[in-house]
């Protein structure tokens, strides 16, 4: 009897204990489900966050992003909306207790890296080629930079024994550089610019964009000194747009992104926006397209200048023309011959730059580099050979190459700009949006009670 009862205590306890164990797992277990619910609720109303991604940019210009101020209501609100959603995904039982965002991953942080690798990701997607690739191509994978031997024979000039002279010529010759020291950025525009593009005067305001805030204004206006009259200006404008191999390669895939979402002025890519030429403007930043055109023209011509310097020069025939028109204007001026000589050159070179220009934007592509065969202005009329047909090159380049070179020039303030026109083109949509606002991604922290037992989390998401 003494045994019976001591088995039946220790049944007794053992089925006690079992009990408890039994109880506390299933405690534990429920916590663990909870605490598991919980995730989910919260990462399912974050999700709901990313699932609210600006459609119009998204469609437009392949980026994702968010307004985090949910179209001028506030964060406070984007807050009270995840504690509504967190709420309902966990059903009765569970209280939230805490909830707020710790951390944005905006869109401009780092140097707009996010930006950066959206597009990129975008290209890697979409097949586009690395931007320098196609245009390096057209180039024999070269620039404009201009040989040092160019600015020693500049350099030499001023002290250059000027050569006996044999070959007549008439006192009255025309100096070519009256007609370009005369052409103001309006006078080049009206020679360039097809008699069918509509150039708008109209201002857009800019306060406020990215680039501003960030680089502030620009008011860099790059033009050619067209009095062709000082050597050593000659020598920076020669200078000034040649070398542009290794930016344009440090430019990638971007550029042609670029050129493939936004407008210019050969290509209208969609309707409705700020701008009409939207690229002249990421390449300028001015506030309308006539100014934003004219600048772009004076650097497509600053492009093509050094090049078509270099091969002037090089080129006896055409220098020995030059000759014969520097001999009288020297001796006009007492400029040195020499000197007058390479003054005379920059000036055709110029009117020969226009002329190309002018092409470009009629849509014809252009050999980069020239030859006796594709040099087309007359030194002895230039004013009416810059409006000679021109003819398309089998392989050359485009205008859109062009300015793809130009925004290579500076990719901060590419990318800076870029954004410029989407938030100017989104506001016209969503009117109080606002570039600072577009998030990325974000740091959620919450914490919620199941039963006596709080839970905290803490979440990220993007994109």
């Amino acid at each position: 009897m003494k045994n019976k009862g001591s088995v039946t205590i220790f049944l007794c306890l053992m089925v006690t204990a079992m009990v408890l164990l039994g109880l506390t797992a299933t405690k534990a277990v429920g916590y663990s489900l909870a605490e598991a619910k919980g995730a989910i609720a919260v990462r399912s109303a974050m999700s709901s966050v990313d699932a609210g991604y600006n459609s119009y940019i998204f469609e437009n210009y392949h980026i994702l992003l968010f307004d985090k101020s949910c179209n001028g209501k506030g964060e406070a609100y984007l807050e009270e909306q995840l504690i509504a959603d967190v709420e309902h995904n966990l059903g009765d039982g569970f209280m939230v207790d805490e909830l707020g965002v710790n951390d944005y991953d905006l869109l401009l942080e780092d140097d707009c890296s996010a930006f950066r690798k959206q597009i990129s990701d975008y290209c890697s997607y979409a097949l586009i080629e690395d931007g320098a690739s196609s245009v390096l191509e057209a180039t024999g994978n070269q620039d404009g930079t201009v040989s040092q031997q160019i600015y020693s024979d500049m350099d030499s000039a001023t002290t250059e024994e000027p050569d006996d002279f044999s070959i007549s010529f008439d006192d009255d010759e025309d100096d070519p550089r009256d007609f370009t020291e005369n052409l103001t950025s309006e006078g080049i525009l009206a020679i360039v610019a097809p008699e069918d593009l509509t150039i708008s005067s109209e201002i857009v305001e800019l306060y406020g964009v990215p680039s501003i805030e960030k680089i502030g204004y620009d008011f860099f206006d790059y033009q050619v000194d067209n009095d062709f009259d000082d050597l050593d200006m000659l020598k920076e404008d020669v200078d000034e747009y040649d070398s542009w191999k290794d930016k344009l390669l440090g430019g990638g895939a971007a550029l042609v992104y670029a050129t493939k979402v936004f407008n210019y002025a050969t290509e209208n890519v969609q309707e409705n926006t700020a701008f009409a030429f939207e690229l002249e403007y990421i390449i300028c930043g001015r506030a309308s397209d006539m100014e934003n055109l004219k600048g772009t023209v004076n650097r497509i011509i600053g492009v093509r200048f050094p090049v078509n310097y270099a091969y002037l020069v090089s080129d006896a025939s055409k220098m020995a023309e030059i000759k014969k028109l520097s001999w009288p204007i020297a001796l006009a001026t007492l400029v040195p011959e020499p000197i007058v000589r390479y003054l005379i050159a920059g000036c055709w070179a110029y009117v020969e730059s226009i002329f190309d220009t002018r092409c470009l934007l009629d849509g014809q592509k252009q050999a980069f580099f020239k030859n006796k065969s594709n040099w087309k202005t007359d030194l002895n009329d230039l004013e009416n050979s810059v409006n000679l047909d021109g003819e398309e090159a089998e392989t050359g380049l485009e205008y859109k190459d062009y300015l793809m070179i130009l925004m290579a020039m500076d990719m901060e303030k590419t990318y800076y700009r870029m954004l410029d026109v989407i938030e100017l083109n989104t506001k016209r949509r969503y009117p109080s949006f606002d570039m600072s606002n577009a998030a990325v991604g974000f740091t959620l922290d919450t914490k919620i009670t199941y039963k006596d037992r709080s839970i905290c989390y803490r979440e990220q998401m993007g994109y």
